[in-house]
Order: structure tokens, then sequence, then C-alpha cells
């Protein structure tokens, strides 16, 4: 996801830094840090006692920082947290299974077709399907949530409106056959993935209706309750406290494993380390690479590990001085010891991608042609005619999607570009300073990380390669037509051989002149008690907490 929370719909997210020497490692909220492809299989190990020894049975507490969370209503959800809780009591037309983010599979849907022109597309429904309180889930009852995500317009509502799905766009054939009508032709990957996302899940309207206040359609209640078919069932939310979960009696799918789920909040990560330890908890969610570290092999414990889809970058401003000269953002590029970041900052928790899009996901593209050169640096920076520039570089507050600070991330970017030839002065400041200045297309240099609102090469295309969508692209001033209509040529390509192709062409360019030097793709792990298992993180929602187990 974007930078989510902050900025438009995207469930990416991003990371600052600081300023100045190198920190001790965070210990502090990680806040919106899960995104991420990663592959957590619970494995195998010793029994984990519950606090005061025993099982803790048929309840998971998983503690994390949950501060971000801002509605619980899956029209509305769109911060890590909020996705994670949605996803858990709502079902959606496709889905994807375990951290597999390549192939949508059929959930409420038993099967789909498209028609010729690529612009309808009717799903068939299971039979039998049935609402958490018993009621029937029909066609209706899609095209119902379909039209009130829309009517709402909240944030994540631009996934389905981008394809001009309005209200009446879909429509109920029967009672298990539902069209929804979109206004061009896209790439099916496209669309089935954002139909994964929950403000595609289908809603109760019975449920809805009953308890709608002032005209909210059900958005007040809907932060404490569900009205969903999804395996479990939202019992509260105290905010910055605890959400919890019943076990679905009427879920059509497999049976969740645990009959009770408490999502605790828990914004300190030493605190998370404590309980884990003393097995109050059962998983950690935000643990620093420090705290990992130390619980890699200790008795009782584990720590799962997998891959982030986000990217953490430095974004220079092509409309801006000395940034509007390629030779400047080349150099920069060359400037970077990436090997450096990795292994000394964030301490392994990254691999090294340079291109816009993660490992993981269709159209990576593994070339890196920036090696950390400074000669080269040098030699770009006179052949620009731009002698020892002095940049301002924006880095926000708080750790980074690896548990980094971003001070010192931020700190060591400075020293490698002072080697050649800049001068460079951090500013560090909250993220909503930083977004504020960045959106206005007023940063000079920023250091941010950023998420794919969906498991397809088009999220982060359309956000760092298109002008005219006012995200990445736009904030930093980079216009490139020819990159921009690859980009939507890759978006209508129904060949999955020729969207790798055209997406290849698109990172190629991207990375010759383009106004972001990708820093690296963050890991993602989480620590748990050994007797947990069952656990695949997946990017889109973190984890299906239905298939966790105990041994």
């Amino acid at each position: 996801m974007s930078d989510r929370t902050s900025d438009r719909k995207p469930l990416g997210r991003r990371y600052v830094l600081g300023i100045g020497l190198l920190r001790p490692r965070a210990q502090r909220r990680l806040a919106l840090v899960l995104a991420g492809l990663f592959l957590l299989l619970a494995g195998c190990g010793g029994a984990a006692p519950a606090a005061g020894g025993g099982s803790r049975g048929e309840t998971l507490i998983y503690a994390m920082d949950t501060s971000d969370a801002v509605s619980l209503d899956p029209a509305v959800a769109y911060e890590s947290t909020s996705v994670f809780a949605a996803h858990q009591a709502y079902s959606t037309l496709v889905t994807f299974r375990g951290s597999d983010l390549t192939k949508p599979v059929g959930d409420l849907a038993e099967s789909w077709e498209i028609s010729p022109d690529g612009k309808s597309w009717t799903f068939h429904l299971k039979s039998g399907l049935r609402f958490a309180n018993g009621d029937p889930l029909t066609a209706r009852d899609v095209a119902y949530s379909f039209d009130r995500a829309i009517q709402l317009n909240q944030g994540p509502a631009w996934l389905l409106t981008q394809f001009g799905i309005a209200k009446g766009s879909t429509v109920a054939v029967d009672a298990r056959t539902v069209q929804i009508r979109l206004d061009h032709a896209v790439s099916p990957n496209i669309f089935l993935s954002v139909l994964t996302f929950p403000v595609a899940s289908v809603v109760n309207p019975r449920e809805v209706k009953a308890h709608e206040k002032n005209g909210d359609m059900g958005q007040a209640w809907l932060n404490g309750h569900s009205a969903g078919s999804g395996p479990y069932i939202l019992t509260g939310w105290q905010r910055e406290s605890q959400i919890t979960f019943e076990a679905n009696p009427h879920y059509y799918g497999p049976k969740p494993a645990i009959q009770s789920v408490i999502i605790k909040h828990m914004a300190e990560t030493t605190n998370q380390l404590t309980a884990l330890r003393r097995g109050d908890i059962d998983i950690a969610h935000n643990l620093s690479p420090d705290q990992l570290r130390s619980l890699r092999g200790e008795t009782g414990v584990k720590v799962l590990d997998g891959l982030n889809l986000g990217l953490v970058y430095l974004g220079m401003n092509a409309g801006m001085p000395p940034f509007d000269k390629k030779e400047v953002r080349q150099a920069v590029r060359y400037a970077i010891d990436y090997e450096g970041l990795i292994g000394d900052i964030v301490q392994g928790h990254a691999i090294p991608v340079q291109g816009i899009e993660p490992s993981g996901i269709p159209g990576f593209d593994p070339d890196r042609p920036y090696a950390h050169d400074p000669a080269k640096a040098r030699e770009l920076l006179h052949a620009s005619g731009v002698s020892n520039p002095t940049v301002e570089l924006l880095a926000p507050t708080g750790p980074d999607p690896t548990g980094a600070d971003y001070g010192d991330i931020a700190a060591k970017v400075k020293n490698d570009l002072e080697q050649v030839g800049f001068q460079v002065n951090v500013q560090q400041m909250t993220q909503a300073a930083l977004l504020a200045k960045y959106r206005a297309q007023a940063a000079q240099m920023v250091l941010m990380g950023w998420f794919p609102d969906y498991p397809d090469p088009d999220a982060n295309a359309e956000a760092m390669g298109v002008y005219e969508n006012k995200e990445l692209a736009y904030r930093l001033r980079y216009r490139n037509d020819r990159v921009a209509a690859l980009v939507k040529e890759a978006a209508a390509e129904a060949d999955a051989a020729k969207r790798e192709s055209l997406y290849r062409q698109i990172n190629q360019r991207m990375m010759e002149d383009g106004p972001f030097a990708v820093l690296y793709q963050p890991k993602k792990s989480v620590a748990m008690r050994s007797d947990i298992q069952g656990y695949a993180y997946n990017p889109q929602w973190t984890v299906e907490l239905a298939a966790i187990r105990r041994k």
C-alpha cells in the first residue's frame, strides 16, 4: 500500500530519516510498516507456554502498533491495521491465498468471464454462501456493497472508480450472478488484484441499514461490529487498546483453528519483546532488527523472515535545480553506497533493488546498473556544469519498514553525497509536515518509502511514471511522455509476456533518467512463540488469521 495513510490511495508508505550521527536502533513503533511480500511459514519448535504456564488454547494474542487505524468499515479501511482487521471479517469476489500475490483465486466467486470488449465482467457466486448472522449472501448484496463503497467515496474508493465503476455499474443478473461494467478495458490481473482489497468486500445490507445513523450508511457501527462473511466476526475495537474477533460459525471455507483473536495495541517494541518472551502474547509484529537478532535461536520463540513489497527511495525534484539535470540525478545514484546501507544501517533487513517494481510481483526487473562509484559520480556532476551543489534532504521521523531509524539512513546518504561534492542539509520532520511540502512539489530531495496499492506493476508505474496522476512523478515534477504512454499501454495489455516486456522498458527508462534513486526493498520479519504454526505473511493484509494454529 503506497504511503497509504498519508497520501492518496496507496497502500504504500514511506519512511524518513533523521540527521546526524547513527543512533541506537529504534525501539519505537514501526507504524505503517507492514507491506511486504513475504512468506512466513510457521516452522517447528517447542510448545509455547502461555503466561503463567499451560496453553492459551483458544485465544491468539497478536501484538502490533495499531495506531494507524482510522476505520474498520471495509469501504473506508485503507491503513495497514484497518486492512488487516477488515480482511479477517469480510470476503471478496476473489482473493490471494497465503503469500502468493501472483494469481488471484476465487473467494465468493467460483468462476468469472470477461466480455469480448474487455469492459464487462461476470462473476458466478458459490452456492450456499451466508453472512456471519446466517443471512444468505446473494449477487444483490455484491451490487449493494460496490455501490455503497462508491457512494461513501472514502480513501480506497478510487481503486474501484479508476475503472469507471460508478453507482449502478454493478448489477445482479440473478441470485448468484453479478456483472460489473467498466468504462475501459484493463489487464485482467490489474482488475482482479484490485478486487482483493477490502473496499471490494461484500457487506450485509440488512445489518448495515439497520444500524445506519444520520445517513452514514452504517460507518460508525462498523467500527465495533462487522457485517461480513469472512472467517471471523469483529466483536469490538477499543482504539489504541485492542481489536477482538470470534470465529464465524457460518463461514463457508475452512473453519478457523483458533476461536478467539485479540489484536493487542503495543506501540513500543520493547514491550512487544518483553511480552513475547514472557508468553503474554503469541506474536510480536514490530520488533527492530536488533531485537529480532536477539531472539534468533532463543528457546520458545522463532523469527520468520519474508520480503516486504515496499521500496525505500530518494526522490529528486526534476523541476528544481540541481536535479533538473539528468546527469545530477545519475550522479546521486552512483554516489550511494548501497551495500553499506543494507549491510550496516538496516543490518541486512533489505535486498538491493534499483527499478520501480519490487521483487515478488510481475514486472520486477533485477537489473542494477548503479554500483557505488564515487569517481563516476564526480565525473557526471562535472559534466552537468554544476559544482558543489547544496541540497536540502527531507526525512521523516521514526523507523523505516526494516525498523532502522530514518535518521541513520539520512546520515549515511548525506555522507555518501558529500563524498562526491554535494553539500547536504538534512531536515527531519513529522511525516505529515514532510508530505505537505512534498505534495506541494516543494521538496528538493526526500527520503521516503512507498508501497504499491495492489500487487500489480501498474500500481507503482502509475504513481512513479505518470505526472498527471498527481502522485510521486507529480510531486517530483517528473514528466516523461514516453514513459507515461508505456504505462498506459501496459495497463491495457492482456498478454502477460507483452506486459512484462513493456514494464521492463518502463523500468529501464526510469532508472536512466527518472527522479528516483531506489535504495532497497525491505524485508519483513515477525517473531512468535514456537508453537504457532500456519503463519504466512501477505503484503495485502498481513496474515490470514484463520490459517494460524497451535502445534
